[in-house]
């Protein structure tokens, strides 16, 4: 092998031939150890189970005084879930926690959350119901969870509809993400959707795989 190597001048006035591959070896693992030591420092704020039968969730929104969590809860014994829209302090305490969706007919999943540009919130998901029909739904609320909208699309009631997630648009619209899939084969394919400000069907794109 071929080494870089440097003339390091001692203390006896004598000079010592070190290699800069060992050298930089060092650095290495000098680096290492103190990457190992900030990072074990690393501490759990909290850890919380927010329970009602069985609770599950797959996004949050990180707000200055805690999270929004949108959570799904399933009823074993009704095959339904509603979604739980929930708010936590910087601890994970519970401070409000607002129930959408009829117990006995909804099922809500995969549900994604963002903040709207007016400072308000967005909950794009899956959403069927006791007809077998299937809708990229969303709803929208104000800062406290309470309902400012709540719309669902199924433009062809040949297909159902997975939205699996949603995002803000510069001209303040949404659009929504997800699968469009032939109830005759179950196949899908991907699927797009945009929406007015207001949740209002502007277009919709499929593509094929």
């Amino acid at each position: 092998k071929s080494y870089h190597y440097k003339l390091i001048n001692t203390k006896s006035g004598n000079y010592h031939c070190r290699s800069l591959f060992n050298i930089m070896k060092i650095i290495f693992i000098i680096t290492l150890l103190l990457f190992n030591i900030i990072f074990s420092q690393a501490q759990v704020t909290f850890n919380r189970f927010y329970n009602k039968i069985v609770d599950t969730t797959n996004d949050l929104i990180i707000e200055p005084d805690g999270y929004i969590i949108p959570m799904h809860t399933l009823y074993l014994n009704l095959s339904a879930k509603q979604v739980a829209i929930t708010k936590l302090n910087l601890y994970g305490d519970t401070l409000w926690q607002k129930i959408y969706g009829n117990v006995t007919n909804d099922y809500f999943i995969d549900v994604t959350a963002i903040k709207t540009f007016d400072g308000n919130y967005a909950f794009g998901s899956y959403y069927s119901d006791k007809n077998t029909a299937s809708y990229f739904s969303i709803l929208k609320t104000d800062t406290i969870g309470d309902s400012i909208w709540f719309k669902k699309y199924a433009p062809d009631t040949n297909y159902f509809y997975d939205g699996q997630v949603v995002i803000q648009t510069s001209d303040s619209g949404y659009l929504i993400a997800g699968q469009k899939v032939d109830k005759a084969i179950t196949d899908g394919n991907a699927y797009i959707m945009k929406l007015d400000k207001d949740g209002n069907y502007l277009w919709d794109q499929e593509y094929l795989a």
